[in-house]
């Protein structure tokens, strides 16, 4: 950062994370190859379909480092 502090955690690093990143590739590859509704994978997950959304369309979880590495 600019004014020298370090950023944050994100994704699964950060304390208030709920899922790891293999869970967030897991959910990705649920929707992507089965198309279920992010309402369906909320409920096994115990999450809002909202939070499932975010997930599938990289809101959330945007910088998963094995993509990155790919």
């Amino acid at each position: 950062h600019k004014n020298g502090l370090m950023a944050p955690p994100k994704g699964p690093e950060h304390h208030k994370a709920i899922f790891s990143w293999e869970d967030v590739r897991g959910i990705r590859e649920l929707h992507r190859k089965t198309g279920m509704l992010h309402k369906d994978i909320a409920k096994m997950y115990g999450v809002s379909g909202t939070t499932i959304s975010d997930i599938v369309n990289y809101r959330k979880y945007k910088h998963d480092p094995m993509e990155e590495t790919k």
